[in-house]
C-alpha cells in the first residue's frame, strides 16, 4: 500500500515484539530485502488468529512515516516484492506491526499493534551507538542532541536550514568531531545514568556498561543521596575527557584547523 490505511481502533491489544519473527537480508544485490516475516500466535494476544491481516508500517530512522505494506493474513503471509519498499528499509529505520480484522464495506478494525516501532539494525554495518539526522533548527543553533522517545537511541540533530550542512557527513569532519563529541558523550551519559532503571534499556546498557566501562569503573549510584546528581555529572565529565584523550581529539582539531588555515 502506498497510502495510509484507515483503521478503526476498538479493543486494541499490545502485540509483543517477541511474537514477531523477521529476517532482513542486508546484503541482497538490490538492497536490504525482507526474507522472512512471521507472527507466532502462541505469543500473540488471543484476539487475533490465522485469518487476521498483517500491516507493516515503515518509518525512516528519524521517525518520520514512510509507507505501509499489507502482508496478507497471518496464516498466509505474502512477502512483498522488494520494489514495494526499495530504499525504505535501511540501517536504523523502524517498523511497526499492526494486526487487523478484515471487514466488507467498512474500514478494517485494528486488533493489535506493537507498542513501539521496532528498530531495524544491520549488525554488519558496525555497532552504531549514535546517529545524525537533518532537522530545521532555525537560526538559533547548529546542532542539538535528541534522545529517541521509543528506545532512547541518541541522535545528533543537524540544522538543515538553507542546506548549508550535510547531516550524513557531519561527524566525518575532524573539526566537528573534536568540537562537539565530548559534549555529546557527557550529555548522553548524564541523561542515561540519571535513570535509576538504566540497566533495563539496551541502548543505555551499551553506552554505560560496554562503552563508558572501558574508561573506568561504573559508579554505584545511590539515587536517594542528595549528591547523586553531582556524582553522575562528575563521572560523565571524566569519561568524556578520557575519551577525548584516547582518540586524540585535541590533536585532531589542531591538525584540521591548520589544514583549514584557522
Amino acid at each position: 500500500m502506498s497510502t495510509r490505511t484507515k483503521i478503526r481502533f476498538t479493543g486494541l491489544t499490545v502485540l509483543p515484539v517477541g511474537a514477531v519473527d523477521w529476517v532482513v537480508n542486508w546484503e541482497a544485490r538490490s538492497g536490504p530485502m525482507l526474507e522472512r516475516f512471521e507472527i507466532n500466535l502462541e505469543k500473540a494476544p488471543n484476539n487475533i488468529n490465522s485469518s487476521s491481516g498483517v500491516l507493516l508500517v515503515l518509518y525512516r530512522p528519524d521517525n518520520s512515516y514512510l509507507k505501509e505494506i499489507d502482508l496478507g493474513e497471518i496464516g498466509d503471509i505474502r512477502l512483498p516484492n522488494i520494489n514495494e519498499y526499495l530504499n525504505s528499509i535501511v540501517h536504523m529505520s523502524k517498523m511497526r506491526v499492526r494486526i487487523y480484522q478484515k471487514s466488507e464495506g467498512n474500514n478494517p478494525k485494528l486488533l493489535s499493534s506493537t507498542k513501539k516501532p521496532i528498530r531495524l539494525k544491520n549488525t554488519k554495518s558496525g555497532d552504531s551507538i549514535i546517529a545524525t539526522r537533518a532537522v530545521d533548527l532555525g537560526d538559533g543553533r547548529i546542532w542539538k542532541l535528541d534522545i529517541d522517545l521509543d528506545d532512547d537511541y541518541p541522535i545528533i540533530e543537524i540544522n538543515k536550514k538553507d542546506a548549508l550542512i550535510n547531516a550524513e557527513s557531519f561527524l566525518e569532519d575532524p573539526l566537528n568531531n573534536s568540537l562537539i563529541l565530548p559534549s555529546v558523550v557527557e550529555e548522553i551519559l548524564t541523561r542515561y545514568m540519571m535513570s535509576s532503571d538504566w540497566d533495563s534499556n539496551s541502548f543505555k546498557v551499551h553506552w554505560i556498561k560496554e562503552w563508558a566501562g572501558q574508561y573506568g569503573d561504573i559508579p554505584d549510584i545511590d539515587y536517594e543521596d542528595p549528591d547523586h546528581v553531582r556524582e553522575i555529572t562528575s563521572w560523565a565529565k571524566e569519561v568524556a575527557e578520557k575519551f577525548s584523550q584516547r582518540v586524540k581529539l585535541f590533536q585532531e582539531y589542531k591538525a584540521a584547523a591548520a589544514q583549514e588555515g584557522l
